[in-house]
């Protein structure tokens, strides 16, 4: 008998659940569980990671099988009577005839007083992944929406060995060489799309899933076709536009833009299939555990000075490798010489690599000059920012602006209060004339931010002439904030932020300048100046609220001009 399908309603869409629901109304003693994932249009193992994807369905379609190992079904098989009808050794599931199959029972089954237990017979689960629905035996219909919540689809499909033994994809292991000329195999095409692409028709978003799973089961058999060069993706590309000529104008795309976006497909393919199909891959697992391998071994040479940052030093994902990050740097470096910049792919590409540039940062040192070469999108302040987001700071917002005008709220107007008494030097008291003309809160909120930052280093007795330098200025220090005309001036690229003696970019204000000079040290890893350490560990800690993993103590200094400043905003109330 075939598989069954059983409709239920849940209460609660969660791994561990669904789990124990299937085991007590199926008696399914250890289950093999997968679930229809529409994103990769293919099954993937049900396990704890899925309750992040469930838990926003409202109709859930699992495959259930039951996983025994060979002797508990022999010594089930050895308590069986044969069949009335049949001898034994037909009857007998787990032999090697495929003549009868063991029904799975698919609703809650009598008391054992009332029959005896039936147990189900499967195979060891594959290791390899089940093929994408195009080349599976067994067809799937799309999850339909318009069922009620809470509905989950339960097939329950009973295997004879040999059934099983054509699930396994062994080819997913074979050493074939690759070839000189990549050529589509058209075999693993379905008809309606073989149909549209000889017909010169754009193909929907799933028939192009469809393509690309045809692609990668295909590219996967040979060997290295698991992780593919540069060199494998470009004739994997190669080969579907010369096969398909009227690809190169997919969408109204001029042909460099479309062979860009066949490859940037193909890519994202393989890494999303590494990641949830194909996990327990031989080649991947090798990954991962060397992964893990060069981690333990740079544990002990980690910088602990992190800043509360979450993703520091982050783990490279299973998904990419050399050749895919080095695609994704290259495409990043020719999308930023454009006038028409695909921004969400921009910042999708910018996420993929940003453990891998983490690693370059922290562990290989590299300088700010070849980073920012490296990685042009990282000199303007809104893509450092956008970094700075990626390193997940342990604050309750991660937008440094957010934190620092938060903080600036909070305690602007002590510092200015105690600055009041302090001998200015020309900068801030070119922001006091300015802030005489000033007439609204806005602005008037604005100068006082102004004069908190760039005041900060006359709380403490530093040198803040080391850090704003006028543009005439003979000498360049190593990090600094160039001021073009005045202060407070707001013009285009009125000022300039340098680090390691490298202009990294060019802002309209001074707070843009100071913010951004902010996110470079954390994005950087750059070490706080030493004529102005107790400034920006003020900033740090008070204003922007990131706490040191490493630190349980703050600067007895700090802990002094903070008590100043609560003293000067007591006077206020």
């Amino acid at each position: 008998m075939g598989p069954k399908t059983k409709k239920i309603a849940v209460n609660e869409m969660s791994h561990d659940t669904l789990v124990y629901l299937i085991k007590e109304r199926f008696q399914v003693k250890s289950p093999d569980i997968k679930y229809y994932d529409q994103d990769v249009d293919d099954w993937v193992d049900f396990d704890n990671d899925a309750d992040e994807f469930i838990a926003t369905v409202k109709v859930l379609k699992l495959r259930v099988k039951e996983t025994q190992n060979e002797d508990e079904n022999n010594s089930q098989d050895s308590d069986m009577p044969p069949s009335p009808s049949q001898p034994s050794s037909q009857s007998r599931p787990g032999t090697s005839s495929t003549n009868s199959r063991p029904q799975t029972p698919v609703s809650r089954p009598q008391t054992p007083g009332s029959r005896p237990h039936t147990p189900v017979s499967r195979p060891q689960t594959p290791v390899n992944r089940p093929h994408t629905p195009s080349s599976r035996t067994e067809t799937s219909s799309r999850l339909d929406a318009s069922k009620s919540p809470g509905e989950v689809d339960l097939t329950l499909p009973s295997l004879s060995r040999q059934d099983a033994s054509s699930t396994s994809s062994a080819s997913k292991y074979s050493s074939k060489t690759w070839c000189r000329q990549y050529k589509i195999s058209k075999s693993q095409l379905s008809r309606s799309v073989l149909t549209k692409l000889e017909a010169k028709e754009e193909l929907t978003t799933s028939e192009r899933r469809h393509l690309l799973d045809a692609i990668y089961n295909d590219v996967t058999k040979y060997a290295g076709g698991m992780y593919p060069t540069s060199e494998m993706y470009d004739d994997v590309v190669d080969g579907l536009i010369r096969e398909y000529p009227y690809l190169l104008t997919y969408g109204g795309l001029p042909p460099s833009s479309a062979t860009e976006f066949w490859k940037d497909k193909v890519l994202y393919k393989f890494g999303n299939a590494r990641k949830l199909l194909d996990k327990n891959h031989p080649d991947v697992k090798l990954r991962k555990k060397k992964v893990i391998t060069e981690e333990k071994k740079s544990d002990g040479n980690k910088n602990n000075f992190t800043w509360g940052l979450g993703r520091y030093l982050p783990d490279i994902p299973v998904t990419e490798d050399e050749t895919s990050l080095d695609i994704h740097t290259k495409w990043l470096k020719r999308e930023h010489k454009k006038t028409d910049q695909d921004l969400e792919n921009v910042d999708r590409k910018m996420d993929l690599t940003f453990p891998h540039r983490r690693k370059q940062i922290v562990e290989d040192k590299i300088s700010v000059r070849d980073l920012v070469e490296l990685y042009p999108w990282l000199t303007s302040t809104h893509e450092l920012l956008k970094e700075f987001q990626r390193l997940e700071p342990n604050t309750a917002s991660n937008d440094l602006v957010e934190m620092l005008t938060e903080g600036l709220q909070k305690y602007r107007k002590g510092i200015v209060g105690v600055l009041k008494a302090k001998k200015k030097p020309d900068f801030l008291v070119a922001i006091d004339e300015a802030a005489k003309h000033y007439r609204t809160e806005g602005q008037k909120n604005y100068a006082d931010d102004c004069m908190s930052l760039a005041g900060m280093a006359v709380l403490f007795k530093e040198k803040a002439a080391t850090l704003f330098v006028k543009d005439n200025a003979e000498k360049q220090t190593t990090m600094a904030i160039k001021v073009h005309n005045h202060i407070m001036t707001m013009d285009t690229d009125a000022f300039s932020v340098f680090a390691e003696d490298t202009e990294v970019f060019k802002c309209d204000s001074f707070f843009e300048a100071y913010s951004g000079l902010l996110a470079c040290i954390y994005v950087l890893n750059l070490a706080y100046p030493n004529d102005l350490e107790k400034s920006f560990l003020f900033v740090q800690n008070i204003l922007l609220g990131l706490k040191d993993n490493a630190a349980n103590t703050i600067d007895k200094r700090i802990v002094n001009v903070l008590s100043m400043v609560n003293g000067e905003l007591k006077k206020r109330q």
